[in-house]
């Protein structure tokens, strides 16, 4: 009849034509990115916690916090 109780899930992994070997920025590679990240990302909920700074420079994705003066290149 077509009814099932069976929990199903998938994901769909491909790569886009002209992305077959993409750049990917080292900080995304790097051992530490996901400890990073954790303390960017956080429950806002928590009132006494502020979250870590990111930001991008145009170069390169930091985790420190943004200078006061503007970067001049």
């Amino acid at each position: 009849d077509g009814k099932s109780n069976v929990k199903f899930t998938w994901i769909a992994i491909a790569t886009r034509k002209g992305y077959e070997n993409p750049q990917n920025p080292s900080e995304l590679l790097s051992p530490n990115f996901d400890d990073q990240l954790d303390k960017v990302l956080f429950n806002e909920n928590e009132l006494d916690k502020s979250a870590a700074p990111v930001w991008w420079d145009g170069e390169k994705l930091n985790f420190s916090p943004v200078p006061l003066k503007p970067i001049v290149r």
